[in-house]
């Protein structure tokens, strides 16, 4: 998609958050890493307290009160 706009990535991506997700809380797409860590978590026994819970990995995108 950068390359069809003839732009980089970075810019495509601070284009895309100013434009399309301006309530995001981080501004930018969330890594594999991120996401890894917490499928992880959830699959850890640390994660044992959490039970019927709603997990979003989605940088803090806030259009509403779940």
């Amino acid at each position: 998609m950068a390359a069809e706009r003839k732009t980089d990535r970075s810019t495509l991506e601070r284009e895309f958050f100013r434009s399309v997700r301006p309530t995001s809380l981080l501004q930018r797409f969330e890594t594999t890493e991120e996401i890894a860590s917490v499928v992880a978590f959830v699959c850890s026994p640390r994660s044992s307290a959490i039970n019927g819970a709603v997990l979003r990995a989605e940088g803090g995108l806030v259009r509403a009160i779940a």
